[in-house]
């Protein structure tokens, strides 16, 4: 490698980034399309780069700045694309889908519009908003806020109870599909002789030799410490661009938090953001009485699949936690 030579992505096409980040079942594909109905907004979109780089680069496998400027490139080809209606997702059954989240007209029409240099006008004049969601990253996602700098202007990371999070993380088996299951896409390391999913890799023996429930409350248990830590530990500057969001609290009073953060994006809502919070049954109750039966279930579960005291320890530490920070 030429220690000489820097890659760099000097020019600039994006200028308004929103992330979405969070574990699976937390609302992330509750609050995207919902972002995705504000003025100016495009709609939401998955591109696992922007999950692979950021988690490359954090176990220093990949050098920083080739990864800003893949990062910036990336976002960039994305803002134009949509503009285009190039690599759009058409796909009516998709929640990522321009049906589901009410654009159809909008990207069909661009499908046979204009391009190239017009386009590129109309971006750098009306500085649309890009949506881009990532999968448990934060609390390994540093360096998106050093890349995008000044263009990203929110960084919303979605939590929930432990209880559901781990519910869905077993039910799923992603202990047995991550590195296994060919139409799973998520990134593995080899450690110690031991295949891992990338965020094991600091515990990968431990990992591997857990059984399975235990294994799911390691694995969400270490996601969230990595989440707190992140957040502790950013600056002031961009401290103030994250948003933790419970979905517990969003689902009971959505507008408290769709006011933040229409200000903090400069925009306003539309007459799609009420009809797409009506699909999203927003707002919806949460009764309390279901933490209490969602306890229940899981020391069912607990005592089925044989956890251990340690593990329930944990579970109890990280249930006791995010009740303390959200719904106290």
């Amino acid at each position: 490698m030429n220690s000489g030579i820097k890659i760099v992505r000097p020019q600039n096409l994006l200028e308004n980034l929103v992330v979405v980040d969070g574990m699976s079942a937390a609302g992330k594909s509750l609050i995207a399309p919902i972002i995705s109905s504000f003025e100016r907004s495009e709609l939401w979109r998955i591109n696992y780069l922007n999950d692979y780089i950021p988690t490359i680069c954090a176990l220093g496998a990949m050098d920083r700045d080739a990864a800003s400027a893949l990062l910036n490139i990336m976002a960039d080809v994305d803002i134009y694309n949509l503009m285009i209606a190039r690599d759009t997702n058409f796909r009516s059954a998709d929640d990522s889908g321009v049906q589901k989240n009410m654009l159809f007209e909008r990207y069909h029409e661009r499908l046979s519009g204009k391009e190239g240099a017009e386009v590129k006008s109309d971006i750098l004049r009306k500085k649309p908003i890009l949506t881009m969601m990532v999968h448990y990253l934060f609390g390994n996602s540093e360096i998106l806020f050093t890349s995008f700098g000044k263009k990203l202007k929110l960084y919303i990371v979605m939590v929930r109870h432990p209880l559901w999070l781990v519910e869905n993380w077993y039910r799923g088996a992603w202990h047995e599909r991550i590195g296994r299951d060919e139409r799973e896409f998520k990134l593995c390391c080899e450690v110690g002789g031991h295949v891992v999913p990338w965020f094991a890799a600091k515990y990968a023996e431990e990992y591997v030799r857990l059984a399975p429930l235990d294994k799911t409350v390691r694995v969400i248990s270490s996601l969230l410490d990595g989440f707190y830590a992140q957040h502790e530990n950013l600056n002031e500057q961009n401290k103030a661009k994250v948003m933790f969001i419970p979905f517990e609290r969003m689902a009971a009073d959505p507008w408290s938090f769709i006011n933040r953060m229409t200000a903090a994006l400069g925009t306003q809502t539309t007459p799609n953001t009420g009809e797409m919070m009506g699909k999203m049954r927003l707002p919806r109750s949460f009764d309390m009485g279901e933490l209490g039966a969602k306890k229940t279930e899981f020391d069912l579960l607990a005592k089925r699949e044989g956890l251990t005291e340690s593990s329930r320890m944990l579970m109890r530490g990280i249930c006791a936690e995010y009740e303390r920070r959200y719904l106290s």
